[in-house]
């Protein structure tokens, strides 16, 4: 009802119209009015770039978001432990697979062809990484205390969203090498993104002291 309305919820949000040249230019001229009432920003396009970009930044989120969602629940048949151990970044990573089916289910087969092609895209950056962690676990495996090899498999956990691992292998860079100030400053970020301020404070702080600049202008944010 109108108690749940919420003031400003338009502003600055894109509206895309499609094959404007199709359409009386009245009809038009009174769509732009009803979303320049609403504060939005319009875009013009054509149907087909609108089908090919919304593939990439739309629907392909929801189709990972799902595919994680059953991963995980594959994989840990227990809810309960999925909720003790999931973080922040999980939830919000798999948010978009509680949407309506009904609503969604029609999307990508309509617009099946761009969906596909940015699912294959998907599927050759996932292999990619795939491929580089188990490089560096072969490196690893040849030599346990390779520091670089530890961060950078960090590196490559945290960009798939797996954040409890990536801590894992910043802790074994930094017990490698303690001076290894972006070390420290990765696990303070991967802190920050689980929620926990106060680990990442103490990691970005240190991160200053060996050196990383940056970190001081995420310590004055976090002020």
């Amino acid at each position: 009802g109108p108690w749940a309305a919420m003031p400003g919820l338009f502003d600055g949000r894109a509206c895309i119209i499609c094959d404007s040249e199709e359409s009386s230019p009245r009809a038009v001229k009174m769509v732009e009015d009803l979303y320049a009432a609403l504060n939005m920003r319009v875009t013009y396009m054509n149907s087909s770039n609108h089908d090919v970009h919304t593939a990439y930044v739309s629907h392909i989120s929801h189709v990972t978001s799902f595919a994680l969602a059953l991963t995980v629940l594959d994989k840990e048949k227990d809810e309960k432990h999925i909720f003790d151990l999931a973080s922040g970044g999980f939830s919000s990573t798999v948010r978009l697979a509680k949407s309506n089916a009904d609503m969604w289910v029609p999307i990508p087969t309509q617009n099946r062809d761009n969906v596909l092609r940015a699912v294959d895209t998907y599927i050759e950056k996932m292999q990619a990484f795939r491929d580089a962690i188990a490089d560096y676990d072969e490196a690893i495996r040849l030599n346990p205390r390779l520091v670089y090899a530890w961060f950078n498999k960090g590196n490559i956990l945290y960009s798939l969203g797996d954040y409890t691992s990536a801590l894992d292998c910043y802790a074994r860079a930094i017990e490698i090498d303690p001076t290894f100030g972006e070390a420290f400053f990765n696990r303070g970020i991967t802190y920050l993104r689980l929620g926990n301020k106060h680990l990442a404070f103490a990691d970005l702080s240190k991160a200053g002291e060996l050196g990383v600049i940056p970190s001081y202008n995420l310590l004055k944010r976090m002020k």
